[in-house]
Formats: structure tokens, C-alpha cells, sequence
């Protein structure tokens, strides 16, 4: 913008020096020269200094225009940048979490001992000598067998029953009532889940229920 300013700046001072020469020279002409050649001149030379003025402000107009878009593109890039650094923020968060998760996922394959595939694999065993309602137990394959014996001094009078439930659901997978003193129940089709069981007993000394899972091979 400088540049051009000065050009335009220069362009005016040579050409009004010419037409002030001529001017000047018209003036001190000598006596019956003719003036019609330099009258003519001075029309051309302004006529080319409105030329070169015009060619200047279309420049000028150009610039401006140009200068106009590069604010724009700066404000978008701008804008940009700003979305970028969200989006790296919100990576940043989803790295932790994932990592977060990760180290979770590690400690649950620590407590969970390796599967016997084509075998009865145990899953949890539960003790008492009361009804009671069992802690989640983690069933990964799709065949179990649930397997119970209680005592009792009065047998006669004694009762013992489970029911089998998937995390979440109300409704029983399977339910087991009046139960010998010994015995094993299996249930198929299962889905991969968290299950619980609640026992009930009456005149019941001690009950012992394992849970296993078979894991085809």
C-alpha cells in the first residue's frame, strides 16, 4: 500500500511538472509561435495523468478487497485453531479414560482365576446357615450346574430352596424348592452375565452351595 502510494505520489509530481513546464514555456513562447501544439500536449499529458489516477484507485480498490479476505481467512483460521484445541482437550480426556477403563479391565482378569476349556470350571462357592441373598458371580459360558448340600437335626422339619437370578431382572432363571439333602441342578443356554442367588432355608444347620461353568473346548 506504501509502495503504491508513493508511485502515485511520483507519477503526479512528473506529470505536473511537465504541464508546468509546458505552462511556463507557453507563457514565455515568443511571439507567433504556435501554441496549438503545446495546448494539444497538455490536453494528452492530462489526460494520461486521469488515466494513471484511475489505474491507481482500481489498484487501491484491489488491495483493499485483498486485505479485506486475509482478514477474513485469519478470523476462520482463527476459529479453527480454537476448535483444534477442543478437540485435542477432549482427546486428552478420552485418553485418560480409556486408560482409566483399561486399568480396571486388567484388575477384573486378575481376579478372575483361567478357564479349563472342555471342563467343569468353578465359579463361586457360598456357605451358611441362613436364607440369604448371594453377591453378583460373573457366568462366562452358556452351560452351569449348581450343586448343594445342607444338614440338619431335625430333617423332618427342615427346608431348603435357591433361585437363580441375571443382574437387573426380577424374574428367576431357574427356581429349585424343597431340595434333598444333596443334589446338583443344571441349567443351559445361559447368556454371558452377572448372576445371583437367593437361598432360602428353614431348620437348616449349615448349606453349602458351588457354582461351575462349562467351557467347551
Amino acid at each position: 500500500m506504501g509502495v503504491e502510494m508513493t508511485k502515485k505520489a511520483l507519477v503526479t509530481v512528473l506529470v505536473l511538472g511537465l504541464v508546468f513546464g509546458l505552462i511556463v514555456g507557453y507563457g514565455v513562447a515568443p511571439k507567433g509561435v504556435d501554441t496549438t501544439v503545446l495546448e494539444g500536449r497538455i490536453t494528452e499529458l492530462e489526460e494520461q495523468l486521469s488515466a494513471l489516477q484511475s489505474q491507481i484507485k482500481d489498484k487501491d480498490e484491489v488491495i483493499s478487497n485483498l486485505e479485506s479476505q486475509i482478514r477474513d481467512k485469519n478470523a476462520t483460521i482463527s476459529k479453527l485453531q480454537t476448535k483444534l484445541s477442543e478437540k485435542d482437550a477432549q482427546i486428552v480426556d478420552l485418553e485418560a479414560q480409556i486408560s482409566t477403563l483399561q486399568e480396571e479391565v486388567n484388575e477384573l482378569k486378575n481376579l478372575v482365576p483361567p478357564y479349563r476349556k472342555g471342563e467343569w470350571n468353578l465359579i463361586e462357592t457360598f456357605k451358611g446357615s441362613s436364607s440369604m441373598t448371594t453377591d453378583y458371580f460373573y457366568i462366562a459360558g452358556a452351560d452351569i450346574r449348581i450343586n448343594w448340600t445342607w444338614t440338619s437335626e431335625v430333617p423332618k422339619y427342615a427346608g431348603f430352596s435357591f433361585s437363580l437370578y441375571k443382574e437387573g431382572e426380577t424374574t428367576w432363571t431357574i427356581f429349585e424348592f424343597d431340595l434333598d439333602s444333596t443334589g446338583t441342578t443344571h441349567v443351559h443356554n445361559l447368556k454371558t452375565a452377572n448372576y445371583y442367588l437367593e437361598i432360602s432355608e428353614a431348620n437348616i444347620d449349615e448349606w453349602t452351595i458351588t457354582v461351575e461353568a462349562w467351557i467347551p473346548g
